[in-house]
């Protein structure tokens, strides 16, 4: 790709279409795949993750391999997401067969893939379709991709677990997109972000997201990586790798045509809604936070660090020898979800740390939020302390509001307790119908 671009002259290209055309390319070539097993797929793009890991920014071979040609100055990049991928004249430069690996791998690579047919027409296709991602059938096609990539992705983890697998079944564990048809209410340019908690799966947002697209707004459910799979897959996920899938869902609506985009999450997903709502105050209209375990109610939440790094510890260490400390002393927190088919019975401990990460985080830069946040708790909740959520609606001062539901527990987005159903979309409607700063009403 960088030789195609190269070649044809054009030695500075804007990092959106650099990495549009990195997916494509990518996608092509698993297309063309699986029609033809003879064609040989390099391990780093041979899965649906691979592609879900570009969109998304989180592909380490990738992320290495343009370090190593930054190290050659071969290439370099600037300028943050939205930033410029420069391509040096010293690609030009002859090098010995013995100093090429390191002198020019692009070199390297072309002169690989010269025997594969297949590669150079799916980098020119993908160039052609990058050249189009400012426009909005440009930006729709490249949602599509990102898209079908989240479910293939999905659809990869659930048959990855075998028995182990969700009874929910591989459809209902998938993101979903649901587009307004006209038959409710016309569409209406708003957008809302789904997020399911800790464990759970798009599943268990499913039912009020119907509601939600009957009042006219488009609305994507997503899958936070490691879920819809088996508990196992949380090993190694963290709240970073769930923000960056949050962003991509963000973006997916932005090239749907969304003018304005809401956060709706729920516990975990409800932090990690706060926070991207934070980091992207320019994208987000607002944010619907329901049942946010700012702070966890069982008390055994103040060992919880404590058992991460004795974990951290014995599993590289101990766990070599002992199959049964592979994942450390105490890897596994227990949870008794009402709807066992769409969510684990158990997460490891890490991923319930990187829960309190997103809590603090969130509650540390509530005070300087610029958007409107609701929050929508249970008096009974079992599972995260009501009063953490009026501590942070008090840090978020006139951007925040808390909405106690009386009695109600903690999977009240799931059951419609207490009327829960009719609050959210309450507060989704207000943010919808805001004004913009600086603007009157109508």
């Amino acid at each position: 790709l960088i030789d195609e671009y190269h070649q044809a002259g054009r030695n500075e290209v804007p990092a959106p279409e650099f990495e549009a055309a990195v997916l494509w390319a990518a996608y092509r070539l698993q297309e063309q795949a699986k029609r033809n097993p003879l064609l040989p797929l390099h391990a780093s793009i041979g899965e649906a993750l691979a592609l879900s890991q570009l969109a998304q920014g989180t592909h380490y071979r990738y992320a290495r391999f343009i370090e190593t040609l930054r190290s050659a100055r071969l290439v370099k990049r600037s300028g943050g997401s939205g930033g410029i991928y420069r391509f040096s004249q010293r690609l030009n430069d002859a090098v010995g067969v013995h100093e090429i690996r390191t002198e020019n791998p692009v070199l390297l690579h072309v002169n690989e893939a010269a025997t594969q047919p297949a590669v150079r027409l799916a980098v020119m296709w993908a160039v052609q379709q990058a050249s189009q991602l400012s426009t909005p059938t440009g930006q729709q096609a490249w949602a599509g991709v990102v898209l079908q990539a989240q479910r293939a992705t999905a659809l990869e983890a659930y048959n990855a677990a075998g028995s182990q697998a969700l009874a929910a079944g591989a459809q209902a564990l998938q993101p979903f997109l649901l587009i307004p048809n006209n038959t409710d209410a016309p569409a209406n340019g708003v957008g809302v972000l789904m997020l399911h908690g800790l464990g759970a799966s798009p599943a268990q947002m499913r039912p009020l997201a119907e509601e939600l697209r009957a009042l006219g707004h488009t609305v994507y459910g997503l899958r936070l990586p490691g879920h819809g799979g088996k508990p196992e897959d949380l090993f190694g996920q963290n709240e970073r790798d769930w923000l960056a899938t949050t962003t991509l869902g963000v973006k997916l609506l932005q090239a749907h045509g969304m003018q304005k985009i809401i956060l709706l999450g729920f516990s975990t997903g409800a932090l990690v809604a706060l926070n991207t709502a934070q980091r992207h105050t320019e994208a987000v209209a607002g944010a619907v936070l329901v049942a946010p375990p700012v702070q966890l109610v069982s008390p055994l939440r103040h060992l919880l660090q404590t058992a991460r790094v004795l974990n951290l510890l014995v599993a590289p260490t101990l766990g070599r020898f002992i199959p049964l400390l592979r994942h450390g002393v105490y890897p596994w927190y227990t949870m008794a979800p009402r709807y066992p088919a769409e969510q684990y019975t158990r997460v490891p401990l890490g991923a319930v740390a990187a829960l309190q990460t997103l809590a603090k985080r969130g509650l540390r830069k509530a005070a300087k939020m610029v958007v409107p946040v609701t929050i929508v708790h249970g008096s009974a909740d079992q599972v995260a302390a009501l009063a953490a959520s009026q501590t942070l609606a008090t840090v978020l001062g006139p951007r925040g509001k808390l909405v106690v539901l009386p009695e109600a527990a903690h999977d009240v987005l799931r059951t419609n307790t207490a009327n829960s159903w009719a609050q959210i979309i309450q507060a989704v409607t207000n943010i919808a119908d805001a004004q913009p700063e600086g603007l009157p009403d109508a």
